[in-house]
């Protein structure tokens, strides 16, 4: 078992009085497996920030980590920050997801961090939406396209701009962004 590399735990039914919770047994076994390279949590409302911060010292070999629609904060974001291996964090459907200084906790070259929301809010939309300009040029030089535009055709050019974001404009601008995106029609 130490060897396992993937584990995905899925939670029971909606209708289930048992959710899953991480205690201490179950996280003491996952513990267990420090070449575990890929953990699916997703759903999982039992799952909060001590577990996470408990596995992400037991595990440093994480590359992929889905906490999507679980119950971890930004409280959890140092622990997850320390994953050397960390290629892909998922923390959509989270409160985490909407603390946009976490995408400086991350080391973005290495990291890509999923916050998308049902609204398809990627991370750079929401750092040009609150004028998070390092978080935007850290992302852009991650790869992040400065035209995507989201469910709604908002870009992210138009939502700084439509806050008032001009540091952010300028930055998006010099990257390539169009001005005249989906959204400014």
């Amino acid at each position: 078992a130490a060897q396992m590399r993937a584990l995905t735990l899925l939670p029971l039914p909606s209708n289930s009085a048992h959710p899953l919770h991480l205690d201490s047994s179950t996280l003491a076994h996952l513990a267990a497996l420090p070449a575990l390279t890929s953990l699916v949590l997703k759903g999982c409302p039992g799952v909060g920030d001590e577990a996470v911060q408990v596995l992400a010292a037991a595990l440093p070999a994480l590359r992929l980590l889905d906490l999507s629609d679980t119950n971890v904060t930004y409280q959890a974001l140092p622990a997850l920050a320390a994953l050397p291996a960390l290629a892909h964090l998922d923390v959509s459907g989270t409160t985490c997801r909407r603390q946009v200084r976490c995408f400086t906790s991350f080391n973005l070259r290495r990291t890509r961090v999923v916050l998308e929301s049902r609204r398809g809010w990627t991370p750079l939309f929401v750092a040009a939406k609150y004028g998070e300009v390092e978080a935007v040029c850290a992302l852009m030089e991650a790869g992040a396209d400065p035209n995507q535009a989201m469910t709604d055709g908002e870009t992210p050019m138009y939502a700084a701009a439509k806050s008032g974001e001009v540091e952010v404009v300028r930055a998006l601008a010099e990257a390539g962004a169009d001005p005249n995106g989906p959204a400014a029609n």
